[in-house]
């Protein structure tokens, strides 16, 4: 942990945490002052992170890796990864099997109506 643009050193520990293998991870971190926590995970846009559960933003620290922000004293973070583009290709998807099985099930449908014989007709002589 290292302190914020003011100073140099490091200005806390880390207690406990470390990164999961689905892109998430949490960490227990004491400052004794303001300072910036530098995670060695590969900074990509679609990171966020929270710190004491209030949503913080990720910076890049030597235009590689994670920096968040950090307050004295204990902060309780994590971080989450989440794809740019993961919920409108969701979403595209989701349409696509709609539609898929729409075409599917229109045609047969019309194909029921076809095949069954109409209501039955009675005549008189």
């Amino acid at each position: 942990v290292a302190e914020g643009r003011s100073g140099a050193g490091i200005a806390g520990t880390v207690d406990s945490g470390g990164m999961g293998r689905h892109g998430d991870g949490g960490f227990s971190v004491t400052t004794e002052r303001p300072a910036v926590l530098v995670v060695s995970t590969l900074w990509l846009d679609g990171w966020s992170a929270t710190v004491n559960g209030r949503d913080v933003p990720v910076a890049r620290a030597n235009g590689l890796v994670l920096a968040i922000p950090l307050e004295a004293g204990l902060n309780d973070v994590h971080l989450a990864f989440t794809p740019p583009g993961l919920k409108a290709g969701a979403a595209i998807t989701l349409a696509s099997l709609l539609i898929l099985i729409g075409l599917g099930v229109v045609p047969l449908a019309a194909r029921r109506l076809r095949r069954s014989p109409g209501p039955d007709v009675v005549t008189s002589e």
